[in-house]
């Protein structure tokens, strides 16, 4: 089991205030927000928003990053107070923008017609199924189903099974949800390499936060180096060395990382 975030905060404390320049990365669902019924209605965590702020005005020591399943434009109207200066990356890093940061992969407009395809089978599913909801991310397609009843469960997972894929859609599990993606080998991890790189941060300044499957890539690219807080159930297998309990519990964890990082200004001034 992984251990709690606060077993291991005078270990980290030493090695923030020697920290020149930190990146602090963040999915967005289910760490900075609560998970819900319907994704329109996700909002940032109000402790978070108040930490967010306080290492945004850090900068250009600390720079922000937010890596979401969200398009780019969605994820961007949910972080309206520090999306300014970060590194923004939509739809699993296929598209990043932010920071002077401007990437879109080139298989996110070679699979949109194939993606226009298949939202025909989907939408027949969102229709014959009550709780199944269709969200077009543009290089992507996600369907949630956290308010299917128990009873069309079995009805949904065949539906899923039976859907015809063109070679170049994945298909891919979440909380809740099953996400339809370009079949290419880019990930979150791909996008926080990307993003360390352009900013020239050392792997072990980075700090990155998340709660789902999709986060473990992320993980994987800063493990051994970097420092990776696995939010929510800290039972399953994880990549991540540390863990927060839940969104409210990660805010707590950026606002000491905030707070560690205001005592270090000074010493990195001078």
């Amino acid at each position: 089991m992984r251990p709690h975030w606060t077993e291991k905060t005078d270990a980290m404390a030493g090695r923030i205030s020697q920290m020149q320049r930190v990146l602090v990365a963040s999915d967005f669902d289910g760490t900075l927000s609560e998970l819900v019924d319907q994704p329109k209605s996700a909002s940032l965590h109000p402790n978070a928003r108040v930490a967010l702020l306080k290492l945004s005005d850090l900068q250009p020591r600390v720079q922000l990053a937010f890596l979401s399943g969200r398009s780019l434009h969605d994820l961007k109207t949910r972080l309206p107070a520090v999306s300014d200066m970060a590194a923004l990356a939509g739809n699993h890093g296929l598209e990043i923008c932010g920071g002077g940061l401007n990437f879109n992969h080139p298989a996110g407009l070679e699979t949109r017609s194939a993606l226009d395809a298949l939202s025909l089978q989907l939408n027949r599913i969102c229709r014959q199924i009550a709780g199944v909801e269709l969200e077009d991310k543009g290089l992507s397609l996600t369907l949630h189903y956290r308010r299917i009843s128990s009873r069309d469960l079995i009805l949904f997972e065949r539906r899923i099974s039976q859907l015809w894929l063109a070679e170049n859609i994945g298909r891919h599990s979440g909380k809740m949800v099953v996400e339809f993606r370009p079949r290419v080998d880019w990930n979150k991890g791909h996008a926080l390499r990307l993003i360390i790189h352009h900013f020239g941060i050392p792997p072990d300044s980075v700090y990155y936060l998340g709660d789902d499957q999709t986060d473990e890539d992320a993980f994987s690219e800063i493990a051994g180096q970097g420092h990776a807080v696995h939010v929510g159930n800290a039972n399953g297998l994880s990549r991540a060395a540390l863990n927060a309990h839940d969104p409210e519990d990660a805010a707590k964890f950026l606002q000491w990382l905030a707070e560690r990082l205001t005592e270090g200004q000074g010493s990195f001034h001078r």
